[in-house]
């Protein structure tokens, strides 16, 4: 206990008697004090845990954001690539050979793009768990491994535009299975996506 009066003072001494003195040199923290005190530090780490676990949190976020808008840009890419290809190996349906499809499709940037087939990897379906991207050897990529899969899906629909000359991308990416259309593709949504059109190259 703490006192919290010095009875060695002459004015206590002169103020009150000894039995007195002595049992006010003996008091302590009152009940209600520390109940205080421990509800004053009770407030103070809940908000400093709570600061912590935001800051937690906010930082998810911004990795998952970040994750996204690559992959979304990726998807840009690898459409420009099959474009690309066909266009330098003379494809007989021209540098938008296959690129016709107004559905959504799903693109690994180690496919074959000579032999990428519409059929196989696109319209499929309402659910995002055919789009869904693995983590394998440093890159994320669509593959039909269950242990390796992550939280995020990248749809990639190519539509024809000016009366097919040119193409139009939208590579969307989103997360924690979500299934989420341009219109409402927003990062309070997790999800983001990239656009682009790609002109013919045929002469």
């Amino acid at each position: 206990m703490l006192p919290v009066k010095n009875c060695k003072s002459r004015r206590i001494k002169e103020a009150c008697p000894p039995s007195l003195c002595q049992r006010q040199c003996r008091r302590g923290f009152s009940m209600i004090e520390v109940v205080f005190s421990v509800f004053i530090m009770s407030v103070g780490l809940v908000a400093t845990v709570g600061l912590i676990l935001s800051s937690i949190n906010n930082s998810i976020d911004s990795r998952n954001h970040t994750i996204a808008s690559q992959l979304a840009q990726e998807g840009l890419e690898l459409v420009r690539n099959i474009r690309d290809n066909n266009w330098a190996s003379g494809a007989p349906g021209g540098s938008f050979d296959r690129l016709s499809q107004n559905s959504f499709c799903r693109i690994n940037y180690n496919d074959d793009l000579s032999a990428w087939s519409t059929a196989n990897d696109c319209s499929l379906g309402a659910s995002v768990d055919p789009y869904v991207l693995s983590y394998t050897g440093n890159y994320y990529q669509w593959e039909n491994l269950p242990a390796n899969k992550t939280k995020f899906a990248r749809r990639i629909k190519i539509e024809e535009e000016d009366g097919g000359e040119t193409r139009k991308v939208s590579s969307i990416v989103s997360w924690n299975n979500k299934y989420i259309d341009v219109g409402s593709c927003t990062t309070s949504n997790e999800c983001v996506y990239a656009e682009a059109k790609l002109t013919k190259w045929d002469e």
